[in-house]
C-alpha cells in the first residue's frame, strides 16, 4: 500500500502586505503482504492500511480502521469503524491499547483522539517573541504629563520592552537629576524595560563626559533593577552600557551608537570595538559552536538612524551579512532618531536584512515587535510589527 502525508507551513507579514509560504513533502513505500510470517516490522510512519494483528507496539496515532483484535480499553476514534481491517499496522509509535481483550467491545467510541506537537521541533521553539520598543520621549511638559500612563499601557505578556534612546530633548540640561526622572517612569513598565543610549543625553550635552558618567550611574544594568525579576540570562559587552542574550532562538543585541557624532570621543574605534563585538556575537550564536546557544534570526538595537560616520560600527555587521552561508537568517535593526517611521526590507543591498525605524514620542502607541524567526526565515514574516494595537 502507499503511505503519504502532507505538511504545511504558513507566515504573514504586517508591513502593509502580506507574504505566505506553504511547503509539502510525501513519502510511499509498498508492503508485501505475503511475506509477513512474524509480528509485523517497525517503520517510522504509521500505515495507511488496516490490519489483522494487534500492533508490535503502542501508537500514537490514532487508526481509521479496527483492529480484528478486541481491545480492552475503549478507541480513541471519533467515529466507530464498519469492517474488520485485513492487512497488518505498521507503526514504531506507541498504541493506546495495551493488549487484546478476551471479550469484543459492542459499543463504537465516542472519545477523540489526542494531538501530539511535532518532534521536529521543540515547543518553546515555535513560540513568538513579544516586545515594544518607544524612543525619543520625553521631550517637552506635555510628553512629561503623559509619560507615566504612556510607559504603563506596556502590556504585562510581553517578554520585554527597550527604550530606544534620546530621554530629553537636546537643549535641556543633562543633570543626573533629570536621567533619575525618566528612569523613575520608566520603572512602571510591567515587562523588563531596557535602555540604549542617544545623542542628546550624552555628546549633545555641554559636558559629555559627566553626562555619560549620570547616564551610567542612573542606567547601567537598568534591566536588573526593581522591580523587576527576569531570567533572560543578559551579559553586557564591550561597554558597560552594552547587552546580549538569547530568547526563543533569537540573539537580542544592544549597542551604544548614538545618531550625531560630534563633540566628543574617538568615534571610529567606539563604533568598530562593537561592530566587530556584534558581528563575533552572530558569527558564534550561528556557525555551530558548542559554547554558543544557537539562533534562528538576529536582532539589533540601537538608537542612530546611520549615516555614512557610521560606517565603522555596520561595515563587520554588513560583510557578515553578506558573506555569511545559505540559508541567510532574517536580521532586524531596529532603531529610532528621526522621529518618522521607517519599515526598509533589503536594508543595505541584504535580502535578509530589514530596518524598523520607531516613530517615538506619545503620538502613536509604543511599538509592538512579533519576532518569531524559527516560524519563518522571511524577514517581514520573522519580525512582524502592530504600531496602533491599542
Amino acid at each position: 500500500g502507499i503511505v503519504g502525508f502532507v505538511v504545511a507551513n504558513s507566515s504573514s507579514s504586517n508591513d502593509g502586505g502580506s507574504n505566505a509560504d506553504q511547503s509539502s513533502e510525501s513519502i510511499g513505500g509498498n508492503t508485501d503482504l505475503n511475506s509477513v510470517t512474524t509480528p509485523p516490522t517497525i517503520t517510522v510512519l504509521p500505515s495507511a492500511l488496516p490490519s489483522s494483528l494487534p500492533s508490535a507496539e503502542p501508537s500514537l496515532y490514532p487508526s481509521h480502521f479496527p483492529s480484528s483484535f478486541p481491545s480492552s480499553q475503549p478507541s480513541n476514534s471519533a467515529k466507530p469503524s464498519t469492517s474488520p481491517s485485513s492487512e497488518p499496522t505498521q507503526s514504531s509509535l506507541p498504541s493506546y491499547s495495551v493488549a487484546p481483550s478476551i471479550t469484543p467491545s459492542t459499543s463504537p467510541s465516542t472519545s477523540f483522539p489526542s494531538v501530539q506537537p511535532s518532534q521536529s521541533v521543540a515547543p518553546t521553539e515555535w513560540q513568538e517573541t513579544i516586545i515594544y520598543a518607544i524612543a525619543d520621549v520625553p521631550y517637552n511638559d506635555r510628553e512629561n504629563n503623559a509619560f507615566p500612563g504612556y510607559v504603563r499601557s506596556i502590556p504585562a505578556d510581553a517578554d520585554f520592552a527597550i527604550h530606544l534612546g534620546d530621554i530629553k530633548n537636546a537643549q535641556s540640561d543633562c543633570s543626573q537629576g533629570r536621567f533619575q526622572n525618566v528612569a523613575n517612569v520608566l520603572k512602571n513598565s510591567q515587562p523588563p524595560m531596557f535602555i540604549v543610549v542617544g545623542d542628546n543625553e550624552w555628546n549633545d550635552c555641554a559636558n559629555p563626559d559627566a553626562a555619560l558618567t549620570s547616564w551610567k550611574n542612573v542606567f547601567n544594568k537598568f534591566d536588573e533593577q526593581d522591580p523587576w525579576n527576569h531570567t533572560l540570562g543578559v551579559t553586557r559587552g564591550p561597554r558597560p552600557e552594552t547587552f546580549t542574550f538569547v530568547l526563543k532562538k533569537t540573539l537580542f543585541i544592544g549597542v551604544n551608537v548614538p545618531g550625531s557624532l560630534n563633540r566628543c570621543c574617538d568615534w571610529n574605534n567606539m563604533l568598530e570595538q562593537q561592530g566587530i563585538w556584534a558581528r563575533d556575537l552572530m558569527i558564534r550564536h550561528t556557525n555551530g559552536d558548542a559554547l554558543y546557544e544557537q539562533v534562528n534570526g538576529i536582532v539589533l538595537m540601537g538608537h542612530a538612524n546611520p549615516t555614512g560616520a557610521h560606517r565603522w560600527f555596520f561595515d563587520p555587521i554588513t560583510n557578515f551579512i553578506a558573506n555569511e552561508g545559505s540559508p541567510k537568517l532574517p536580521i532586524l535593526y531596529l532603531c529610532a532618531d528621526s522621529h518618522t517611521w521607517l519599515y526598509e526590507p533589503n536594508y543595505q543591498g541584504q535580502s535578509n536584512y530589514l530596518r524598523i525605524r520607531v516613530t517615538g514620542g506619545v503620538g502613536e502607541p509604543p511599538l509592538k515587535l512579533i519576532i518569531n524567526p524559527t516560524a519563518s526565515q522571511e524577514p517581514g514574516s520573522a519580525f512582524r510589527y502592530e504600531r496602533f494595537w491599542n
